[in-house]
């Protein structure tokens, strides 16, 4: 398992992406920087003081997936760590994002 690299993807509705995907070395650690992502755009609009909680459902959803994704869970529940989130825009709650992370692909990415 230690061979794999994983890709993680933010797919938002009307954007192409200006870069490649980050690669990482394990599931948990792109699971990480999605969830990173996430609470740094809702930290844009949120009011920790105000706003409770302070992160969105779907910033749960990318936590459970980190908080997963250590190897011996991803061994018990025999699962490769790969899986897709789906939230709404905090901004235009109308539109749906999805955020993946899946095996990079043999040729490098």
């Amino acid at each position: 398992m230690e061979d794999r690299k994983y890709v993680a993807i933010v797919n938002v509705p009307g954007y192409l992406p200006d870069a490649e995907p980050f690669t990482f070395d394990s599931a948990r650690e792109a699971w990480e920087h999605l969830l990173n992502e996430r609470n740094l755009y809702e930290d844009e609009w949120f009011d920790p003081d105000v706003d409770a909680p302070k992160y969105s459902v779907t910033s749960d959803a990318l936590h459970t997936m980190y908080e997963r994704a250590a190897w011996e869970r991803m061994a018990v529940e025999d699962w490769d760590g790969t899986g897709i989130v789906t939230g709404n825009d905090v901004v235009r709650p109308e539109t749906g994002w999805v955020y993946e992370v899946r095996l990079a692909e043999e040729d490098g990415r």
